[in-house]
């Protein structure tokens, strides 16, 4: 069977955006050259390919494990099924903290991405300011083997660390503490739908109410916290006055609740009071 590039586009059965990124990544182009080679005959193999690439994508599995990468902040970043995708919203934690460290750009603040997956927040971070010296920390092994891969690839500077929370960090303080927690309650049903069900369980759900996280933060985080340093945390659409609560107390300050693009509730920002 012979079929031109337009021809498979339109007849896949997916989202345009899926259907140009299985294009690109089996044939190995760009979109400049989808668009102006779009009457071109794919290889029977490569239909083939394009084919079962598309049947898993029905089914559910992320257009970023079928391709091995998503984009966040600009970059590529290598994602498996050990970790979670990189999400759009989820580079608000990256705005927040570059505006609000801005005094600070050319500095050498440490900083700390907790429950790092791809890596992308925090290596995002080294990247946008070279001076800040960057840890991520996962507590699945295979997780950070894929951190790690990714932190060669674009800032070979940052650490990594296998830990799960703060406990490979006894004595350690640090300017900013950053991190996209396990936030989802074991019990929701979107867990097994479209997508969620095919990323690892440990990245999404705490096993308990999606607030145990947080909880752990507000108690232990200042410990590793320099006085003035700033906590970021990500959490679900629904979560903010709870998140919240948990920080109007000392030692914390300046507790805010942060939109998404999508002007959901997203982040919090919290910081230890000054000595």
């Amino acid at each position: 069977m012979t079929i031109s590039v337009a021809a498979w586009l339109r007849g896949c059965g997916l989202a345009r955006s899926d259907a140009r990124g299985l294009a690109r990544h089996v044939l190995g182009v760009s979109d400049a050259w989808l668009l102006a080679h779009d009457d071109e005959i794919v290889p029977s193999a490569q239909i083939s390919d394009l084919n079962q690439f598309a049947e898993r994508r029905k089914m559910g599995e992320p257009l970023a494990y079928l391709i091995g990468q998503r984009e966040f902040y600009g970059r590529m970043f290598r994602c498996t099924q050990a970790t979670l995708t990189p999400r759009p919203e989820t580079e608000l934690l990256i705005d927040l903290v570059l505006s609000m460290r801005a005094s600070h750009t050319n500095a050498p603040l440490r900083i700390l991405d907790l429950g790092t997956g791809t890596g992308c927040i925090g290596i995002t971070l080294a990247c946008e300011r070279p001076a800040w010296g960057v840890t991520i920390a996962d507590v699945s092994t295979a997780a950070l083997e894929i951190a790690a891969g990714n932190v060669q690839k674009s800032a070979p500077k940052v650490r990594c660390v296998l830990s799960d929370w703060f406990s490979a960090f006894e004595g350690e303080t640090f300017d900013v503490i950053v991190s996209n927690p396990p936030y989802v309650a074991h019990e929701d049903p979107h867990l097994d739908g479209d997508g969620l069900r095919f990323e690892p369980r440990i990245a999404l759900t705490d096993g308990a109410d999606g607030l145990s996280v947080y909880r752990h933060f507000a108690k232990s985080a200042h410990h590793f916290l320099r006085a003035g340093g700033l906590l970021a945390v990500e959490h679900g659409y629904d979560q903010a006055a709870q998140t919240t609560a948990m920080f109007t107390r000392a030692p914390w300050t300046h507790v805010t609740t942060h939109q998404d693009l999508a002007g959901q509730p997203r982040v919090l920002t919290a910081q230890l009071a000054d000595d």
